[in-house]
């Protein structure tokens, strides 16, 4: 981009979300009323604040703040007016921050990641936090980054055990991952981190991943016990019949904006797009064509919490939306009601696939349903949307699904399905 904004914008934060819409090319704009401040869109549609500034003598520079999601507007109005301010009296901001880098602790380098990330899904920001925070920072959080060993990030992965002594590979993994990661966007993003003590620590290898399925009879169960179990919530029964009939991530629909429901909740057909920035694949938004039993429950949703930005919202939440933790609460409920054992939401995604495999849909379909990548030449010269196959698929399980769970309420066992 040149030096100048293209677009100027209100300093609303509703107006800019409006803004923040995927391009070609990042487009700058002008925060209205606040000197230097810039709003720049990537093309994937992520939003960061930045601040642009010049010290007398010097060339024009240009500072990151954070991401729009994880500051609010007034954070970044506030922070650009303190870096005027030091601009104003002859002081670099970008160099002052560049030499308190150099001296930045673990925790406070993890904290700053996560407000100016932008290469992260949230569900994997999300799951970052949770690991450092259980299981690295007592060890490392205070220590200045640089001053991080080996043997340090050796000692925290090897104590990530349960109550037995047994080492929990999965956590063990996450969070190396989650340190290593943070080592090397700190190394990218120039703030004076020149060590990465995750160097030759591999992963632990890892039990292979669930494929849990369930039969028709415990298919029923769990739809059923998803209206009738107790102590569940209205909004969280509607997440999870959302979970089951979309095949979708657990964060993605939790998290769900009223505003990614295009073009809107009073047409016949609507479509839920997940902007590519949460997904967990990087790759153009995410298309889920909406069945008119679907689109009834999310339009139940939104009048549970009318004017909330999110379909589930919830107040008990600092977010605002639904956590992904009650999702897995409610399952155990669901499940223990039900009689079915061990079956988590994201247990949905295989259970939907493999129906629709079992009828003949092709793979190309099943992906788009799961927004997982296309393969070889396909991933490369393919780029149909294939919106009305998908939206047909999800129609006959949806169907599927109230069928059998009708029956079983009925008294009836049902026969397996061959539609």
């Amino acid at each position: 981009m040149g030096t100048k904004a293209a677009h100027t914008v209100e300093p609303s934060v509703m107006k800019i979300r409006q803004v923040c819409v995927p391009g070609s090319t990042p487009v700058d704009y002008s925060v209205e009323g606040v000197p230097g401040l810039l709003l720049r869109v990537e093309a994937s549609g992520t939003a960061t604040f930045d601040v642009r500034y010049r010290v007398k003598g010097g060339r024009q520079q240009r500072m990151k703040i954070g991401r729009v999601g994880h500051i609010e507007l007034r954070e970044a109005r506030e922070t650009a007016e303190d870096i005027m301010r030091a601009v104003s009296r002859g002081i670099d901001p970008k160099l002052a921050r560049r030499e308190h880098d150099a001296g930045i602790t673990f925790a406070d380098l993890w904290e700053t990641r996560k407000a100016d990330n932008v290469e992260l899904a949230p569900s994997t920001l999300q799951q970052y936090d949770y690991s450092l925070q259980r299981y690295a920072m007592k060890a490392i959080g205070n220590k200045k980054a640089n001053d991080v060993k080996g043997e340090d990030v050796g000692a925290l992965l090897d104590a990530v055990r349960d109550k037995k002594g047994k080492l929990k590979v999965n956590s063990r993994n996450n969070t190396l991952a989650a340190i290593a990661s943070t080592y090397m966007w700190a190394r990218g993003s120039k703030l004076g981190v020149t060590v990465n003590p995750t160097n030759g620590i591999d992963r632990k290898r890892q039990a292979p991943p669930r494929l849990r399925n369930v039969d028709e009879v415990e298919l029923a169960k769990l739809w059923n016990a998803i209206g009738t179990v107790e102590g569940l919530e209205p909004l969280t029964r509607l997440a999870l019949r959302v979970l089951l009939l979309t095949g979708q991530r657990n964060s993605n629909i939790s998290g769900c904006r009223v505003e990614w429901v295009r073009p809107n909740l009073t047409v016949a057909n609507p479509t839920l797009v997940i902007p590519a920035a949460d997904m967990k694949v990087k790759k153009p938004p995410h298309q889920v064509p909406l069945v008119p039993f679907v689109a009834e429950l999310f339009r139940e949703a939104v009048a549970l919490n009318p004017g909330s930005e999110f379909v589930f919202a919830s107040s008990r939440s600092d977010a605002g939306k639904m956590s992904r933790r009650t999702i897995a609460r409610a399952m155990e409920k669901i499940c223990a009601m039900a009689g079915v054992d061990n079956v988590h939401a994201h247990d949905f995604r295989t259970i939907l696939t493999t129906w629709l495999a079992e009828r003949g849909v092709p793979e190309d379909v099943r992906k788009k349903i799961t927004h997982h990548s296309a393969t070889g030449m396909q991933a490369v010269y393919n780029k149909a949307m294939l919106k009305e196959p998908v939206r047909a698929a999800l129609t006959s399980w949806t169907e599927y699904v109230e069928r059998v769970g009708r029956a079983a309420d009925e008294g009836v066992i049902p026969l397996r399905d061959r539609a």
